[in-house]
């Protein structure tokens, strides 16, 4: 903390370049201070600062979803940028370094099994380069840890669409109904009613995408965890559709929104393999998270400005999964009991009706 609040009294915004492959339990261990670290962070991306982060990926699976926990709301900030060490091999020594150009530095070297360790922090200008100089040239051995494509951009459809087709088992969480399990019409309509630059573009692209949702239903599981809002949101026009690829924020009509659940009910009574189950709460408001075993995971942020994250590294990947599993896990039985869920689809779709 003293390491960043001196960033914070920083006049002009920068880079804070930052790698450690020490224990994070830590600060992951006190929630109020994780809590109050991230926060800390999140108002130094608003001030317009940068973060370099090398991530550290060999961690327990325990360990590394407490960080996907704690990593994923920066993500979201569009400020970080992440990569990861493809030659890293765990020493006896861990190291961390914090670095801000021509600012401070902070770094230290603890033994694994030694609870006690010297921490440095400098701002003698000499130093701080040398750490800098050495840091940059940490960073030329390191890979970019994903990909972040321009909205709209022909790379984001070809992830998007790359990653529908992998047929494999699928996990979803969102606070919004997916757009493959949107119907053709409803689509056409929004489309029109925001006169949408690319419609047809992005209509070819929900046609590729829902053929390839279709067809792996048939042999895969795909399970979908959504947040539905409730009927007085969607009445006040105020429920906002999963389109990230038009790099705006849109929004259903009463009727729109109807027509897309009656469709996602006929999915789910036409297919075993997908499963629904509604969250009393969301993982993250506005943000779509999606993952397939051993192929990927894509993150996408749904409120302005939009951003799509796409990462194929195995550790990533298998974290991200278990991270969905068990955040599966611990939902209530009655949301995730098929029969149930139906039930309450078609009362919410009752209620919408009656308005």
């Amino acid at each position: 903390m003293k390491f960043l609040l001196h960033v914070m009294n920083s006049k002009e915004p920068n880079t804070v370049l930052l790698y450690s492959d020490e224990s994070v339990d830590w600060f992951l261990a006190d929630r109020e201070y994780a809590l109050r670290l991230g926060a800390t962070m999140i108002e130094l991306t608003k001030r317009g600062w940068k973060i370099n982060m090398v991530h550290t990926l060999s961690r327990d699976i325990s360990e590394m979803l407490r960080a996907i926990e704690f990593w994923l709301p920066l993500y979201m900030t569009g400020s970080v940028t992440p990569y990861y060490n493809p030659k890293y091999r765990e020493h006896y020594f861990r190291r961390t370094l914090f670095v801000v150009p021509k600012l401070m530095a902070l770094t230290c070297a603890a033994f694994e099994d030694f609870p006690q360790t010297v921490n440095l922090l400098t701002t003698e200008p000499h130093v701080v380069e040398l750490f800098e100089q050495e840091y940059l040239q940490f960073l030329n051995t390191c890979r970019p840890l994903m990909r972040i494509p321009q909205v709209g951009s022909q790379e984001m459809f070809s992830l998007l669409e790359d990653f529908e087709d992998q047929p494999t088992t699928c996990l979803v969480i969102s606070d919004g109904l997916p757009l493959v399990t949107m119907p053709s019409e409803v689509l056409e309509r929004i489309l029109e009613r925001n006169s949408l630059k690319h419609s047809e573009q992005i209509l070819s692209h929900w046609r590729k995408r829902t053929a390839s949702f279709e067809k792996n239903l048939k042999q895969h599981p795909h399970i979908l965890i959504v947040t539905l809002p409730d009927v007085e949101q969607v009445r006040a026009g105020k429920a906002s559709v999963e389109l990230a690829e038009s790099g705006c924020s849109l929004f259903y009509t009463v009727e729109e929104y109807v027509d897309h659940l009656k469709h996602l009910l006929s999915l789910l009574k036409k297919y075993e393999n997908y499963q629904l189950c509604i969250s009393p709460r969301s993982m993250s408001a506005n943000v779509y998270t999606a993952v397939k075993d051993q192929v990927g995971v894509l993150v996408f942020k749904k409120d302005p400005p939009v951003r799509l994250f796409a990462m194929n590294h195995p550790d990533m990947t298998n974290a991200f999964y278990c991270y969905a599993e068990d955040f599966l896990k611990r939902l209530p039985l009655q949301s995730k009991n098929k029969e149930r869920v139906i039930e309450r689809i078609e009362l919410m779709i009752r209620q919408l009706e009656s308005h």
